[in-house]
C-alpha cells in the first residue's frame, strides 16, 4: 500500500515552512499491517507534520 499525491500542512501558529525546506515526501510505502483509517496519523508521527489530504494506492 502507498500514499500518494500527500499535501502537508506546513503551517504552525509562527511560522510557515516550505515544503521544499522541510523535505517532506509526496509518497510513502505504507506497513502492511496499517488500518486504512489510521494513514493520516501514521504520515504525521512519523514526519512531524499534519497531512491535509493523500491518495491511497493499494
Amino acid at each position: 500500500m502507498k500514499a500518494t499525491n500527500i499535501k502537508w500542512d506546513c503551517k504552525d501558529d509562527v511560522l510557515e515552512y516550505n515544503i521544499d525546506e522541510c523535505d517532506l515526501p509526496t509518497e510513502v510505502e505504507l506497513p502492511n499491517n496499517i488500518n486504512v483509517f489510521d494513514v493520516a496519523d501514521y504520515l504525521s508521527d512519523e514526519y512531524g507534520f499534519l497531512v491535509i489530504s493523500f491518495d491511497f494506492v493499494e
